[in-house]
């Protein structure tokens, strides 16, 4: 087993990985770089041994945004390229399978506004806050009528395209 040893690091000195095929929208970004400002840079991005972003892209724009000079890596240059290449994909991938016991979830999400922590830094909207709080949430605006689906729901309408064959979820 490899040693991990976190080393800090200039974030203008990394290198992000150019296929990298994870998006992440300027909303998200912010709530990051909240997230960090809230509870500190808590999570390493890891780099192989020339620097590169294998994960943590996110948190490296954010870091960048907050103008953040250091910033915790860790150096996993013991992947080859084809496991690396492999890691970027399941690192984000394998996240999105989990789900949520709703019933704890709902008890910590109301224990959290009971201590006066802003929720909205945890990165849950406004409707997951309604949806998992029981309309517990004094933070949901019940007049747009919108309804979040869960990713349950969307599984009956999975898709390939029969050109490309990419997988619609």
């Amino acid at each position: 087993m490899n040693k991990l040893e976190i080393v800090y690091k200039n974030p203008k000195d990394l290198i992000p990985y150019e296929k990298n095929a994870r998006t992440h929208s300027e909303t998200q970004i912010s709530q990051i770089a909240q997230s960090i400002t809230t509870f500190g840079f808590n999570n390493p991005i890891l780099l192989d041994s020339e620097n590169m972003v294998i994960a943590g892209h996110a948190r490296l724009s954010a870091a960048k945004s907050l103008n953040i000079e250091k910033v915790p890596t860790i150096n996993i240059s013991h992947l080859s390229e084809a496991q690396k290449k492999a890691y970027i994909l399941a690192d984000n991938k394998l996240a999105l399978l989990s789900g949520w016991d709703n019933t704890i979830l709902e008890m910590e999400l109301l224990e959290l506004k009971s201590l006066d922590i802003d929720l909205t830094v945890i990165g849950f909207s406004d409707l997951d806050l309604g949806k998992y709080m029981g309309g517990n949430s004094d933070k949901v605006d019940g007049t747009t009528g919108a309804k979040e689906l869960d990713q349950s729901e969307f599984e009956e309408f999975a898709h390939v395209c029969p050109k490309c064959k990419f997988e619609f979820n």
